[in-house]
């Protein structure tokens, strides 16, 4: 399969630590032809962040929202006492 099946093991973790976990995006720029037309693309990672020419009646990408860092958010670290089998 395509997918390798690898998970992140954090370990122990002690009352108080802090866990950052970053994930780097490529960006690229590429042509794309589409309907006759010529057109650049802004990749960020496997999505398109922006594309020129936009369009006149239907914008695409126009006020797309590109964030340079995520969102941080709390959260609790669990383990649970016995393991699920399915």
């Amino acid at each position: 399969m395509w997918v390798k099946q690898c998970f992140l093991a954090l370990g122990e973790a002690r009352e108080g630590e802090k866990i950052t976990i970053t994930f780097p995006v490529s960006e690229r720029q590429t042509v794309e032809k589409a309907v006759g037309q010529q057109f650049v693309a802004q990749w960020r990672g496997d999505d398109v962040i922006r594309l020129s020419p936009e369009g006149r009646h239907h914008p695409f990408y126009s006020d797309r929202k590109v964030y340079d860092k995520a969102p941080m958010r709390e959260g609790d670290y669990r383990r649970l006492e016995q393991e699920f089998y399915w």
